[in-house]
């Protein structure tokens, strides 16, 4: 299930079956066959279960580790380390998808700033955790508020939010399907740039974004 905020509401969802038969076995008199047959069937089951048990471990774990860091319960490591070592492909794979679209039509490039990321991440953790999709938090807070909370000195600011896509390709394209979300993308009003994403299996949507854009008297990349 997909969505992005009201301004460019989505929903969408899709199942995929797959089936998996083994080899048909040569000729062999009919009583032989039946008992390869079912020694077959028993072969593909266990293989089925043991597949399946393996694949449910692992999204499972994965979730649960992404889940620990983002209510900062984490024992792996320092929780602020393992965000950061976390997100960092993610983050660099957004400013460079949002570039892409920015220099395809002659606009500069945003820069990356550590404050912007600080609070796009709070926020999709926020998102996440308590299962909504809004630019108000569940304190309250709103986009230019979380902003300066996290020490950025903005003149202008703008945000986009979204769930469901577990892609950053998926996610922008989502965002640059809607007028709004693509006007804060294709700003220039706005120099830097900062997203968050937390994924969770105990909600709606799954996966949460947030970019921030703003400029700041002040401020810089990095």
């Amino acid at each position: 299930m997909i969505a992005t905020d009201p301004a460019g509401f989505h929903e969408a969802d899709s199942t995929s079956f797959f089936f998996f038969t083994g080899p048909r076995p040569t000729s062999l008199p009919r009583s032989s066959a039946s008992r390869f047959e079912m020694s077959l069937l028993k072969v593909l089951r266990a293989m089925l279960l043991y597949v399946t048990v393996i694949t449910t471990l692992c999204a499972s774990s994965a979730f649960a580790d992404i889940e620990a860091v983002a209510e900062g319960n984490s024992t792996v490591m320092n929780t602020t380390r393992y965000l950061e070592e976390a997100a960092t492909d993610f983050r660099i794979a957004m400013l460079n998808a949002v570039n892409k679209e920015r220099t395809a039509r002659g606009l500069s490039k945003f820069c990356m700033n550590r404050k912007l990321q600080d609070a796009a991440q709070i926020h999709s953790a926020d998102m996440a955790k308590r299962n909504f999709l809004s630019h108000t938090g569940s304190d309250g807070s709103t986009m230019s508020s979380r902003v300066r909370a996290a020490g950025y000195r903005w003149a202008t600011v703008a945000e986009n939010v979204a769930a469901g896509q577990a892609t950053v390709s998926s996610v922008l394209a989502s965002w640059m399907n809607s007028n709004a979300h693509r006007a804060n993308i294709l700003s220039n009003k706005h120099k830097m740039f900062g997203c968050g994403y937390v994924a969770t299996s105990n909600s709606k949507y799954k996966h949460y974004w947030t970019q921030n854009f703003a400029s700041g008297n002040g401020e810089v990349c990095g």
